[in-house]
């Protein structure tokens, strides 16, 4: 229900949870599951490196041009942290770089 009504922002939400909801659904996760989380679900961190290697960007680069630290840039790409939903419209073409 906070979810629902938007108590709990969309990058804050367990997608974990989402993900078995769909299922006990017999659906996909974009059953329950926004692109963002379907984004995450299916490797953001190899999505995220994919895209940088594709603009032709190292990490420290890529985090420059983001304002992050590269530790930050790292850590999204071993799957250690979520990236935020920013990163998601940037590798989808939602956003540009000029941030």
């Amino acid at each position: 229900m906070r979810y629902e009504n938007g108590q709990v922002k969309e990058e804050n939400m367990i997608i974990e949870w989402l993900v078995k909801i769909a299922l006990a659904c017999g659906r996909d996760e974009s059953f329950c599951c926004s692109q963002y989380h379907v984004f995450i679900v299916q490797g953001a961190g190899t999505q995220v490196k994919q895209y940088r290697k594709s603009q032709g960007l190292t990490q420290r680069q890529l985090a420059a041009q983001l304002g992050v630290n590269v530790a930050t840039v790292r850590g999204w790409e071993l799957e250690k942290n979520k990236p935020p939903i920013y990163v998601w419209e940037l590798v989808s073409g939602l956003r540009s770089i000029e941030m």
